[in-house]
């Protein structure tokens, strides 16, 4: 791969993880699920040599994309959809869920 592309490549895994994991918080109202699953594939990708960045190489993108697969699968399973709520913030910062 030309030297150009590697960095649009790093930029748009970098995205598509932002909004996965954004996606993520927003349906388990957490953000340790996430942050686990990051934390795991950090381990998973410096334990086995991966890569040295985000493209990686064959296994490293199989074994994000299945961690991916299974992500969205379990969370489709385990969370119901009507769960997700709104939250407002209040004049102090914090965020409480509206009340309908």
């Amino acid at each position: 791969m030309p030297k150009g592309w590697q960095g649009l490549m790093n930029s748009t895994i970098t995205f598509v993880g932002g909004v996965l994991f954004c996606w993520l918080t927003e349906r388990w109202n957490s953000i340790w699920p996430g942050f686990i699953i990051h934390a795991g594939l950090n381990l998973v990708w410096s334990l086995f040599a991966l890569g040295e960045n985000t493209v990686g190489g064959e296994l490293g993108n199989l074994a994000r994309l299945a961690t991916l697969a299974a992500m969205i699968g379990l969370t489709w399973v385990f969370v119901p959809r009507g769960q997700l709520r709104p939250h407002r913030l209040t004049r102090h910062g914090d965020s409480i869920p509206f009340r309908r």
